[in-house]
């Protein structure tokens, strides 16, 4: 029950709206500076404990790509889910990742070209292998291959030591799905370049926000995460909890007010003695009681 003397505006639209960012409800209701705390400490709480972990804290149900502590993830993100609109991307990112258009491609639907960064391997002898490093612009599309349509493209760019260089991928380039929780996917493929030098042609190109922010890891990009950055990872992620159960309670206070005793004098305290009402005589004092 909402105490009559707080006058709360459109408290429901209010926690909707802290739900979305924390503070916001607040500010919606005319309550500045609670808002304001909310949004600041609330917020950059997530978003430190978000960095810490590179962007990788929030992990959503369902757990089928995970085989093991998937009770233990359902309550991390069930604390994580107080902070609202990241921890509902995270669980629309994980139906994306675990949909059937998320496959490896063999075919484009679009041409791709993104900046790409990796290493080009020849084998200038029988037993040398020769990794040099490069760095410039990737094209790929479909194109039609020995079997059919495939995935080929070319590379432009520059090696380590400012030498330009350009690529031609054959066909049946290997590229990574479109969603995962790396910001970087992975192409390989065989080239080569115009004096007939061939080789492997290994890196990656960025993937867009979308497809990895809130993206699921699996059991080994977990580990792999947690080796890499030990005791920080776990730092990271008990600061995202803080952060959502601390919003939970702003979204409670933008729908309910601050608490009150309800059993509170209404008029804010004790009244001046008025004396009897009209037509009542005076309640008598009791007598005084020896000690």
């Amino acid at each position: 029950m909402t105490d009559s003397r707080i006058r709360l505006r459109a408290p429901v639209l209010a926690a909707i709206l802290t739900f979305i960012l924390p503070g916001l409800g607040h500010l919606f209701q005319g309550r500045v500076f609670k808002g304001l705390v909310y949004g600041v400490c609330i917020t950059g709480m997530f978003l430190y404990g978000s960095a810490l972990a590179e962007w990788k804290a929030i992990q959503a149900p369902p757990f089928e790509y995970r085989m093991k502590n998937r009770t233990l993830l359902a309550l991390k993100y069930a604390a994580q889910f107080g902070m609202g609109t990241p921890a509902v991307a995270a669980l629309l990112q994980t139906r994306r990742y675990l949909s059937d258009e998320n496959r490896i491609p063999r075919t484009l639907a679009a041409p791709i070209t993104a900046p790409f960064e990796g290493t080009f391997t020849t084998y200038p002898t029988d037993a040398g292998r020769l990794d040099t490093p490069v760095k410039g612009t990737l094209s790929l599309e479909t194109v039609q291959g020995g079997f059919g349509e495939t995935i080929g493209g070319k590379f432009t760019g520059s090696t380590g030591d400012g030498k330009q260089v350009e690529l031609t991928l054959k066909e049946s380039v290997d590229l990574d799905r479109p969603i995962a929780a790396d910001w970087n996917r992975h192409v390989s493929g065989d080239a080569h370049q115009s004096d007939g030098t061939s080789g492997q042609l290994n890196g990656s190109i960025p993937r867009p926000l979308t497809n990895w922010f809130g993206a699921p890891l699996d059991d080994t990009e977990e580990q792999e995460l947690e080796g890499r950055l030990g005791k920080w990872h776990e730092l990271a992620v008990v600061l995202t909890w803080i952060a959502g159960l601390l919003n939970m309670l702003a979204i409670w206070d933008a729908l309910e007010g601050p608490a009150y005793g309800y059993n509170d004098d209404p008029h804010g305290g004790p009244q001046p003695d008025s004396g009897p009402a009209p037509g009542k005589k005076p309640a008598a004092k009791p007598a005084a009681t020896a000690v």
